[in-house]
């Protein structure tokens, strides 16, 4: 997380308004962030009325610019660097780390 923004209303509307402009205002850069998409989600109208749940973003939104090659691409990058990951140092696979021993109390 590089920062917080937060803003806050008479009304729930009024913060989420609130929160949009400030989102419009940030600038970042050198990396990539997700402001626009978190723009983009309180302007849905199930977000402005209240009617969310934990799969809205499965369900209803889905990030700006994405597109099923992209989510491919990332997926192939994130098990090329998983398995280069196990792989270094060493010739054998990755082991599991493992707790040493345990003590008494919870044996």
């Amino acid at each position: 997380m590089l920062a917080k923004v937060i803003a806050w209303g008479t009304e729930r509307l009024e913060a989420i308004d609130r929160l949009r402009t400030a989102l419009e205002a940030v600038e970042v850069d050198g990396i990539r962030s997700n402001t626009r998409f978190l723009w983009e989600i309180l302007g849905a109208t199930t977000v402005r009325s209240g009617d969310v749940s934990t799969r809205l973003l499965e369900t209803a939104l889905q990030p700006v610019g994405m597109t099923e090659a992209d989510r491919a691409t990332a997926w192939l990058i994130g098990a090329a660097a998983a398995l280069r990951a196990g792989q270094a140092g060493s010739s054998r696979p990755a082991q599991r780390a493992r707790p040493g021993p345990m003590p008494q109390a919870f044996a």
